[in-house]
């Protein structure tokens, strides 16, 4: 298959006016990480907010059928209720650590908010601006819906489980609770069926309510032009937004990546570009019960973080926000022909909603406010309030600042919420390499990457940020400040039903620990890793990976070789007894390891 590159024409790259180039083998190969001088580098104080912000996950902004603006501040766990376009904020404060997300009107005048790591739903009533109930759903709620027919919420959790519940009755347990797979995103409904997306591979399950069999949608594999005329393949990688459209269909902004070799002897700064404009873009899916539609849409495809979507029923027109490139908007009626009607951009944007009026609205996470757009230009803001969340390890991640890339690539592109997308990359010099988790993995994990040849956190942001990605290197205090940001990021668990329908968890564990397989020769204390590189029979030798988080980690294995966990104790994927003594395990002691691994 043939490599998709752009040269630049000469050796070394100027960053900032200045030459930093990497000093060159006998071979005539660039080392790496290059030699970089502290000059170079980004030498600003770090800032690091008292409370740390959770990453960027778009959809936390909600605007009522009376114009109510319901912004849930994750940054600061409490929702703010404003009147659009220029009313008093109201503040309404939650438990710390709630990190509020999405949200969903009722028929009532009440709006439920999904707490992303309170596990509940918390249900506010808009004339009083007061918490009236508190309910536990899952451990991870994201997505949720109002189903006026039913009078009932549909919550969509990240662990698995999709949970409904009356919308009025705010005392009376769940009606059900489904166990679906691990990382569901979005949920909206159509008819007698719930459409529910997943984060990591895009994909929308339609899930009938009257027991009929479930419809696996996807993507499908797309290609584009890069900058010399070439076609470059791609896969899907993350839905990152999925909204309901009012008549029964859905539209996901979702993510596009590279699958075609990435060519790692390219210039400095270029090689995650991809022969431009980038390994990672965005596109649109309009989704039905039982069908899905691709729309490649003008200047999406220079995006990589489409963290939110809205649409207007009043004036028919889509906006799609990537807080690295702005919030474009478009005529709904020509997705996918047009260019888009008005491009803006406003400082730290997180969400977009409209009014019932059309009136688009931004919502920035630091300073917090909501600003109001025409055509992609504001006429007018309101300010939130509240205290600063300023943070150089949230703003690195997120491609802000210096950390902004001429590849247009940001951390959060390929790690989502500061995970991973799943996504298996083809390298010219290593072959398959999965995108390995941030979220709960990196604590003590040192050296990086699978080869695990980059001793430091500093020598992996040199190699990628700088060296593939275009981006300004940075100083140690600033990189130490991405370091403890990352690791205030908690693994995401899959429900605790999966694992205990999945076999003994119990024995499991004791199988898991035994002399019997020495899977704890490797895998052991906070993280699950003794942080070696070792050779269990892949090919080559590998870091050992932390197992935090597994069960929502799908495909495993360094290659992706393993679809589930079962698949990675196939000889052919898992390495057999080189990789933990299991060969003369029977079907059953394999299904206990695997439901005990999935609690991890």
């Amino acid at each position: 298959m043939k490599r998709h590159t752009m040269r630049a024409g000469f050796s070394c790259v100027a960053l900032l006016a200045a030459a930093a180039c990497a000093e060159e083998a006998e071979d005539g190969k660039t080392d790496t990480p290059p030699m970089v001088p502290d000059e170079i580098r980004d030498n600003t104080a770090p800032v690091i907010a008292d409370v740390r912000p959770p990453p960027l996950s778009g959809g936390t902004l909600l605007i009522t059928n009376d114009g109510t603006a319901v912004a849930a501040d994750p940054d600061r766990d409490r929702v703010m209720l404003v009147q659009i376009p220029a009313g008093e904020p109201r503040e309404v404060l939650l438990s710390p650590g709630d990190e509020p997300g999405r949200s969903v009107e009722d028929a009532l005048g009440r709006v439920h908010v999904a707490l992303r790591r309170g596990g509940a739903i918390a249900t506010i009533d808009l004339a009083t601006g007061a918490v009236v109930a508190r309910r536990e759903v899952c451990g991870a709620p994201r997505g949720i819906a109002y189903d006026a027919a039913a009078d009932f919420l549909h919550v969509a959790c990240a662990g698995g489980e999709l949970v409904s519940l009356s919308a009025s009755d705010l005392v009376a347990p769940p009606v059900a609770t489904r166990i679906i797979q691990p990382d569901l995103r979005d949920v909206v409904v159509a008819g007698d069926r719930l459409l529910v997306s997943t984060l990591r591979g895009a994909q929308v399950l339609s899930i009938s309510l009257a027991g009929a069999p479930t419809v696996t949608m996807q993507p499908a594999p797309s290609t584009s032009n890069d900058f010399e005329g070439n076609l470059v393949n791609f896969a899907p990688s993350v839905g990152w937004r999925m909204i309901p459209t009012g008549d029964g269909t859905a539209l996901m902004a979702h993510a596009m990546a590279q699958t075609d070799p990435i060519d790692m002897d390219d210039e400095m700064g270029t090689a995650y570009m991809g022969g431009g404009p980038s390994l990672v873009r965005s596109e649109l899916s309009v989704i039905t019960s039982g069908a899905l539609d691709q729309l490649r849409v003008p200047d999406l495809e220079f995006t990589s973080l489409p963290v939110d979507l809205a649409r207007s029923a009043s004036t028919g027109r889509v906006a799609v926000l990537d807080p690295l490139h702005g919030v474009f908007e478009y005529d709904a009626t020509r997705l996918g022909i047009d260019a888009a009607i008005g491009i803006g951009f406003t400082e730290g944007a997180s969400a977009i909603a409209y009014a019932p009026n059309g009136l688009l609205v931004v919502q920035s996470r630091e300073p917090a406010g909501l600003s109001m757009l025409e055509n992609g230009v504001v006429i007018s803001a309101i300010e939130l309030g509240g205290a600063p969340r300023v943070d150089t390890g949230f703003e690195l991640f997120h491609g802000q600042g210096s950390a902004m890339s001429a590849s247009g690539l940001a951390c959060a592109s390929c790690h989502p919420e500061g995970r991973e997308d799943g996504h298996v990359w083809q390298f010219s010099d290593v072959g398959a390499r999965r995108t390995q988790s941030l979220a709960g993995t990196l604590a003590g994990t040192a050296p990086f990457h699978w080869e695990g040849d980059l001793a430091t956190l500093e020598a992996l942001l040199d190699e990628v940020m700088m060296r593939r990605m275009g981006a300004l290197p940075q100083s140690a205090e600033r990189t130490d400040a991405l370091r403890t940001w990352l690791e205030s990021i908690p693994p995401v668990h899959t429900a605790p039903a999966l694992a205990s329908g999945t076999g003994d968890v119990e024995r499991g564990r004791a199988l898991f620990g035994s002399e019997e397989t020495l899977c704890t020769s490797c895998h052991s204390g906070p993280s699950q890793t003794n942080a070696t590189t070792v050779y269990v029979g892949t090919g080559v030798a590998l870091q050992v990976p932390s197992l935090a988080g597994l069960g929502t980690r799908a495909p495993y294995m360094h290659d992706g070789c393993a679809a589930t966990l079962f698949d990675r104790f196939r000889p052919e994927c898992g390495g057999g007894d080189m990789h933990g003594f299991t060969s003369h395990l029977g079907e059953a002691d394999i299904r206990d390891l695997v439901a005990y691994m999935l609690t991890l």
